[in-house]
């Protein structure tokens, strides 16, 4: 908590830190919340409420001397509709971009880089294995049940990669609807998204 001398009623000088953190002689970091207001040491109380910054700003402060306090008010100030405008536009892209960031790590939790290059070498060896087979079985009959699985196995992952793709791609035109309260809100990173 921050502290202020108050000397009349008055503001005389903002202290950069609390009275009690003081380890001098002056011995003020013994005192309680009354000594210290008896030596014109007051306690600073910030008011400043949440505010959307796409479509706010803080404005000017207002400091109070109370009975036992000094209080900061800040103002709540508009913005210009081409400032929100402005805003707005920037934290959908940057979403969008949160968005892709959330899709990629999400399948890189479960299919790394270096099991899709190994998923695609396998991939492409099973489907020409499977294309020489299906076009003269007879003197290829190497497809075989494990082909099968496999072939089988790595669709499964490929289609729960093209399942996250999809949700990113919905969530990335449902940003472009969102009012500025909804943009304010929404955390690409939120599990409730994507399931």
């Amino acid at each position: 908590m921050q502290y202020c001398y108050v000397e009349n009623g008055e503001i005389k000088q903002w202290l950069p830190r609390r009275p009690k953190e003081f380890k001098n002689a002056s011995g003020l970091q013994h005192s309680s919340d009354n000594e210290l207001r008896e030596k014109g040491l007051y306690p600073v109380i910030e008011i400043k409420p949440n505010i959307n910054r796409l479509t706010h700003q803080y404005g000017i402060r207002t400091n109070t001397v109370n009975a036992t306090n000094v209080s900061i008010t800040w103002a709540i100030n508009p913005l210009d509709q081409s400032d929100i405008d402005l805003r707005i536009a920037a934290k959908k892209a940057e979403h969008i971009n949160a968005i892709k960031l959330a899709a990629k790590n999400r399948i890189l939790a479960f299919i790394p880089d270096w099991k899709q290059s190994n998923y695609n070498a396998r991939m492409n060896e099973l489907n020409k294995k499977k294309a020489l087979h299906l076009q003269d079985p007879i003197n290829n009959p190497d497809w075989d049940a494990q082909d099968q699985s496999d072939a089988d196995n790595m669709q499964l992952v490929w289609d729960a990669a093209k399942a996250i793709r999809i949700k990113s791609d919905v969530l990335e035109l449902a940003i472009d609807g969102y009012d500025a309260t909804q943009l304010s809100a929404f955390n690409a990173a939120d599990d409730s998204h994507w399931n």
